[in-house]
């Protein structure tokens, strides 16, 4: 993949580090951004988050959040 004259491999499989996300580069696959802060990062979640917020969890604004 080329952006701007730079390469950049796509993550997928075995390939997760100095790479692209596949949504990010215009792709139709791969997983899709969180559209909220689940209160912790990822590495500390087991379970698999839902995309969209839970009702009963606050939105947090995007400027507050970790990242």
């Amino acid at each position: 993949m080329s952006i701007d004259g730079q390469s950049y491999k796509v993550c997928k499989g075995e390939v997760q580090d100095s790479c692209i996300n596949p949504r990010t580069a215009g792709l139709k696959f791969g997983a899709r951004d969180l559209q909220y802060w689940p209160g912790r990062p990822a590495s500390e979640i087991s379970a698999p988050l839902p995309a969209t917020p839970p009702a009963n969890l606050p939105v947090e604004d995007s400027a507050t959040a970790p990242g």
